[in-house]
């Protein structure tokens, strides 16, 4: 009966919080670090986050990334993704995955994102996104579309837009994919200290705010922080530490109703 229970408090949990319906979930240890306010910065897990952002990549880059929410096994997810620039633009594939037996989440995406001189990137992706729902339910998968714009506005302000599910599928005739919009600048004071904001607003929840600060102690580690508003308070920490090729970054969140996450990434310039 406990087992039971705790079943139904996670379905809760997870549907509560947009871990259900093919979401575009928050992915990636360095955006966690910063509140997830990253549709207007560019990094390999801009796939998730803004495609355009792939753009600004200039080596062959390969990541992984794993968290579990809120402490519960129940909640693990983990994703991998590759990009691979080109003269034409940079090609990029993802996969995540999310959820335990009963209840689970995959998401497999393909990417291409091209920059128009030194000022404008564009992108999109194509994904297959699966639902599965024990021995009993079964699977449902459908196709979703998104795409996102990069504008450099100044030497040190970037502007990014971002739109998930323009096709507006659905999983079911009563499971709708929500529609995501997202805006937000990424501001540079200088090579060591960034600052990114960003709204987001989830047409089947009330809109979320953003903010997010890495500062860059040396060349090699960084300290990051964020915070998110809306119908919860989540505050993030984060630190990263670089060697050559390899970077690695660490974050945690935590949710004024529901408790942390850990999160965790690697990633590898080719």
């Amino acid at each position: 009966m406990k087992n039971k229970i705790s079943i139904v408090v996670v379905l809760f949990i997870i549907h509560s919080n947009c871990f259900a319906g093919a979401d575009n979930l928050p992915i990636g240890a360095k955006q966690a670090g910063m509140g997830n306010a990253a549709v207007a910065t560019s990094d390999i897990w801009s796939i998730y986050h803004n495609q355009a952002g792939l753009a600004g990549l200039e080596k062959t880059t390969a990541s992984i990334y794993a968290t579990q929410g809120y402490m519960l096994k129940q909640m693990n997810q983990g994703a991998v993704a590759f990009a691979y620039p080109t003269k034409y633009g940079v090609f990029a594939a993802s996969f995540n995955s999310c959820g335990f037996k009963l209840y689970n989440e995959n998401k497999t995406g393909l990417a291409f994102a091209r920059k128009f001189g030194d000022a404008l990137r564009i992108g999109a992706q194509a994904n297959l996104n699966s639902i599965s729902l024990g021995d009993i339910y079964g699977k449902k998968s459908t196709l979703t579309f998104e795409a996102g714009v990069q504008s450099k506005l100044t030497k040190k302000l970037w502007l990014g837009a971002h739109v998930y599910n323009i096709s507006r599928s659905s999983v079911t005739s009563i499971e709708k994919v929500p529609v995501i919009v997202r805006f937000g600048l990424n501001y540079s004071f200088n090579t060591n200290v960034q600052v990114n904001i960003e709204y987001e607003k989830n047409w089947t929840i009330k809109p979320l705010y953003k903010a997010g600060l890495e500062y860059r102690i040396v060349p090699e580690f960084a300290l990051r922080a964020g915070i998110n508003g809306g119908s919860s308070k989540t505050t993030f920490i984060g630190a990263a530490y670089k060697l050559k090729l390899l970077s690695i970054d660490a974050a945690c969140s935590f949710d004024s109703r529901l408790g942390t996450s850990p999160h965790l990434g690697l990633t590898y310039l080719f």
